[in-house]
């Protein structure tokens, strides 16, 4: 899971300052991953606050329930250039944001 907040001229947040989302991107280490998906929110204007729980996929879905869309990202990984997947934004109001 990954905090997101927004920054000038971001489309995706129009509503709110922040969200939470689930990433999904191939990496070797935690480290690796934190760098793509900097990497990439910063490309859509998003600030990445927090990382919670970076895991390799195979683990998380055999402990926790994971969303339908990722599974099927997971399947199709040359569909996306960045190869960084973010799914649902889960906004929330935040007075830090």
């Amino acid at each position: 899971m990954v905090g997101v907040r927004k920054l000038a001229g971001c489309q995706i947040l129009e509503e709110t300052n922040g969200a939470f989302v689930n990433v999904l991107t191939v990496a070797l280490s935690v480290e690796e991953f934190a760098m793509e998906v900097q990497h990439c929110a910063t490309e859509l204007l998003l600030f990445v606050d927090e990382i919670e729980d970076a895991e390799l996929f195979e683990d998380r879905i055999a402990k926790h329930e994971v969303a339908e869309e990722l599974k099927d990202l997971s399947d199709k990984p040359e569909h996306h250039p960045s190869g960084v997947f973010f799914g649902t934004f889960h906004t929330c109001l935040r007075d830090d944001a």
